[in-house]
């Protein structure tokens, strides 16, 4: 995986206004995900 797809979910988070994502790389010999929490969710919600 790489920073543009990471950056590419925390996008959609913030646009969607959702707090975890996932990541997932089907591409390789086996799964790879990564969950991926929004930075700014929890300093907005408190």
């Amino acid at each position: 995986m790489i920073d543009e797809h990471y950056s590419q979910v925390l996008s959609y988070l913030r646009a969607s206004k959702m707090q975890l994502g996932l990541l997932i790389n089907f591409g390789e010999n086996s799964l790879n995900y990564k969950r991926i929490i929004r930075p700014d969710y929890w300093s907005s919600n408190n």
